[in-house]
């Protein structure tokens, strides 16, 4: 079974619910467990090792003294890297960006089986069938792994995504994520 980890959006700001967030990536692990940080939603790829550095140390903290070991994804690589993998943390920006680079993997459904997914934002969209990106409003398709419709940044007073989303395609449960909030989904 997949597990799923999937957050609103602004983890890196400090609260106690994304330490629970950060927690949970590595939740269930002992021994040595390796973790494929995805920055492909990044489009200012030059800061990779900046937010690297930063998202191993908070992972770290986190993690209760656990073994871990870190590798930054890459598009020649990924699907060696996610055979290795028990983890594999992707970073939120452009839903559209990840998902070009995500469809070219090939079996991905099947090279994340019995692995922990974890995405924040963008991260958190692209596994499901639709989302509604709240920073530049636009809805899309992700790689539908999950079967549900999905929005994060979400905040009280913004009601359109949702209205947006339900009348979207299919009827789909729908997923509503506000900043440092996060679900887990098992899936089979």
């Amino acid at each position: 079974m997949t597990k799923f980890v999937l957050h609103g959006g602004r983890v890196k700001e400090t609260s106690k619910d994304n330490d629970g967030f950060l927690a949970e990536i590595t939740k269930g692990f002992t021994g040595k467990t390796r973790i494929l940080l995805n920055y492909f939603a990044r489009e200012d790829r030059e800061n990779i090792p900046v937010w690297f550095k930063k998202d191993c140390a908070r992972i770290r903290k986190n993690s209760k003294n656990k073994d871990l070991t870190f590798e930054i994804a890459t598009s020649e690589r990924i699907s060696r890297q996610l055979k290795r993998a028990d983890i594999m943390y992707v970073a939120g920006g452009s839903t559209f960006v990840l998902l070009k680079a995500m469809k070219k993997v090939r079996n991905f459904k099947n090279l994340i089986k019995e692995k922990v997914i974890a995405g924040t934002s963008a991260g958190a969209y692209f596994a499901c069938k639709y989302f509604y990106e709240n920073d530049n409003k636009k809805l899309g398709k992700g790689l539908g792994i999950l079967n549900f419709k999905i929005t994060g940044h979400f905040r009280q007073k913004r009601q359109k995504p949702l209205r947006v989303l339900s009348q979207y395609k299919e009827n789909l449960s729908i997923i509503i994520l506000p900043e440092k909030k996060y679900v887990v989904i098992q899936n089979g």
